[in-house]
């Protein structure tokens, strides 16, 4: 299937702006209604079930996209990823409902892990889409999850008035993603458990790497939260904690805005079987002028938001979350910093994967997300949130490096 990059860029770029815009709205609403640390304990959960979502869809979401982009048939691969997340996401549940038991807190958890298992079946079919060269239709997919989700968060919180509690967040989004997947259910595949387990060494260096990069972009505030949560003496707060959390949604809102991009990379970087692999385009000249194009992108537009935040923090904090967020607006700029270099390993990743040269780039995930688990609780301890957000900045800039060197060695050698 012939694809225009730039508009499949154009179109995932309005559907991720709607969904940013539908995010940012209910986040928003969610930090009023919830309080200051009610919400940092959602933020919390969020971020850690976020990073859960990873072993939900266990790499079969890039493999599926890299199988249909490169014109092979995905419906085995489809029914092994639905089984892979039937059995891992109800495991979960299972487990913080016997946890519950003894840490009323608990509940939160299930709700969330049953809530991303969905998410993880949603994602599947965007995969599988995107392989195809839909980009438009997978842009319509998301945008109908986010938007009913959304909606039946604010009937159960707003209308129906059950209290404001992760929980009772978690399972009203789950239950309008339910309702989305029910009525497009053509496009998903029944789970297939034969050959499942045969099929999991060619999904390990890919969860391997989305899991390292997950933890990369959340584990900064599941790291913190660990200090913040109630223990006396703490060396953050935990009104501190609510407050780099609300900072961090304005990262994952940036994220958000770059995945239109980063969402068409991969089927730009992988030549279909049948394509003259003698042609220029296909011997990495195509493919590493679109690399670098992104990369100056990522920098100059991660650069201006720096400089916005410098200028604006506070005036920011105040008109997005409230007064109460005002003091957030003096690290703000420190948690964006790390934008440009996350995105552009975004990239990196995805060049990796066009090249089969996944499990290197796993082996440097995973050391990168160690140096960030050693690194953020110093941090903090020495310097409080800034230095936190220094610290996991610093750590994306020196992976994009170790990439960037990893790249050029490659060129040099043919």
């Amino acid at each position: 299937m012939q694809v225009s990059y730039s508009t499949a860029v154009v179109k995932q770029a309005l559907g991720a702006g709607f969904n940013a815009l539908v995010s940012l709205a209910l986040v928003l609403w969610l930090a009023r209604v919830m309080g200051v640390e009610s919400f940092g304990h959602y933020v919390a959960v969020l971020s850690g079930a976020t990073v859960g979502l990873i072993v939900l869809e266990g790499g079969w979401s890039a493999l599926l996209y890299r199988e249909c982009a490169a014109g092979r048939a995905g419906h085995a691969v489809m029914a092994h990823a639905t089984a892979h997340v039937v059995w891992t996401g109800g495991l979960a549940v299972l487990m913080c409902l016997m946890w519950w038991v003894a840490d009323k807190q608990a509940m939160a958890w299930a709700a969330a892990w049953g809530c991303m298992a969905l998410v993880a079946l949603m994602n599947l079919v965007s995969a599988r889409l995107r392989g195809m060269g839909s980009f438009g239709r997978e842009a319509l997919w998301q945008a109908a999850g986010r938007l009913v989700s959304a909606l039946m968060v604010w009937a159960w919180v707003g209308v129906v008035a059950l209290p404001p509690q992760p929980e009772v967040v978690f399972a009203a989004w789950a239950l309008g993603l339910l309702c989305v997947l029910v009525l497009a259910r053509a496009w998903l595949a029944w789970p297939l458990w034969r050959g499942l387990w045969n099929a999991y060494p060619r999904t390990m260096p890919l969860v391997a790497s989305a899991l390292s990069m997950a933890w990369l972009l959340k584990g900064d505030m599941v790291l913190l939260s660990g200090w913040a949560m109630g223990a006396e003496g703490a060396p953050i707060a935990a009104a501190d904690l609510s407050l780099y959390a609300a900072s961090t949604r304005l990262t994952e809102m940036g994220l958000l805005l770059f995945a239109p991009v980063s969402n068409v990379l991969l089927r730009l970087f992988v030549a279909p079987p049948e394509a003259d692999v003698s042609a220029p385009a296909h011997k990495g000249h195509q493919p590493a002028t679109w690399l670098w194009r992104v990369m100056s992108l990522v920098g100059m537009c991660g650069a201006a938001l720096v400089f916005v935040a410098i200028w604006l923090g506070a005036e920011l904090m105040h008109a997005l979350f409230g007064a109460a967020y005002v003091p957030a607006g003096s690290f703000l700029p420190w948690v964006l910093l790390m934008l440009p270099a996350a995105c552009g390993n975004l990239v990196w990743i995805q060049w990796w994967m066009a090249q089969h040269a996944e499990q290197m780039a796993a082996r440097w995930l995973v050391l990168a997300g160690l140096v960030l688990w050693l690194v953020t609780p110093w941090a903090a301890q020495v310097g409080g949130v800034t230095a936190a957000a220094a610290a996991v900045a610093l750590v994306h800039a020196v992976l994009w490096l170790v990439y960037a060197g990893a790249y050029w060695r490659r060129r040099r050698s043919g």
